[in-house]
């Protein structure tokens, strides 16, 4: 049980990290603010999808691990959807920092 614990939390924090890598890498690329965020909605909908997908594939594991599971994604969903609205301003903030410039 406690190998599957940290299995779980190891993959979820692999994936949350790429998530978050992959907005980030956003945010600093050249684009316009409109395409930026749509592309950062498009990888939460996609860490959505995924976090779904590894949900279904530990059903067959314990309850007690599932639950911790869920638990672990949750807590990483709060982060990221905190980290999306922070991209989000700072999508903003650079959108307005570009219209002033021309």
């Amino acid at each position: 049980m406690s190998e599957n614990k940290k299995s779980g939390g190891f993959m979820s924090g692999i994936f949350l990290g790429g998530v978050i890598g992959s907005i980030a890498a956003l945010l600093f690329a050249p684009e316009e603010g409109g395409k930026t965020r749509s592309k950062i909605e498009a990888k939460w909908n996609q860490f959505i999808l995924e976090a779904e997908k590894m949900l279904k594939d530990v059903q067959g594991e314990s309850p007690h691990a599932v639950g911790e599971m869920i638990n672990s994604i949750e807590e990483g969903l709060d982060r990221l959807s905190q980290a999306v609205e922070e991209a989000k301003r700072a999508a903003k903030e650079k959108e307005a920092e570009l219209e002033g410039e021309k």
